[in-house]
C-alpha cells in the first residue's frame, strides 16, 4: 500500500487538476463526482465487519463493466478473516452477498490439530 504525506497528496490533487483544466474542464478518464456509501452496516454488533475494501472495474464481454471487490471480515485488533469477494452489475447500487474465495482461505496446519494458516 502507498502512503503519501501530505505534500506528495497536495501535489498529486494539483497535477488532477491540471489534466482536467487541460481537457477545457472535462477528462474523460476521471470520475465527475464520488459519493461514499455504506454497503453493510454492523452498528448493532451482530453482523459482519468488512475491512481491507479494494475494488476494481472489470469489462465484459457485452461492452458492460463490472465492478468486483475484496474484502476481509475483522472480528478484532488485527484479527481478519478469509478474503472474501463481491460484484456489482449496476456500477455499486447494489452488490451481491460476499463469498469466500476458497484459495485465499485458511488450511489446517500440519501437526497442530485446531490451528489454520492463511
Amino acid at each position: 500500500m502507498m502512503n503519501l504525506n501530505r505534500r506528495q497528496l497536495l501535489a498529486g490533487l494539483g497535477g488532477l487538476i491540471f489534466v482536467r483544466s487541460s481537457f477545457g474542464g472535462v477528462s474523460p478518464l476521471l470520475p465527475s463526482e464520488i459519493t461514499r456509501e455504506t454497503l453493510w452496516d454492523n452498528l448493532d454488533g451482530k453482523s459482519i465487519s468488512w475491512f481491507h475494501p479494494r475494488c476494481c472495474m472489470v469489462p465484459l464481454p457485452d461492452g458492460g463493466k463490472r465492478a468486483v471487490m475484496t474484502l476481509q471480515a475483522i472480528s478484532g485488533s488485527d484479527y481478519f478473516g478469509p478474503v472474501h469477494w463481491t460484484y456489482s452489475d449496476d456500477l455499486g447500487r447494489n452488490w451481491s452477498v460476499p463469498e469466500p474465495i476458497p484459495s485465499l482461505g485458511r488450511r489446517p496446519l500440519e501437526g497442530h490439530p485446531g490451528l489454520q494458516q492463511g
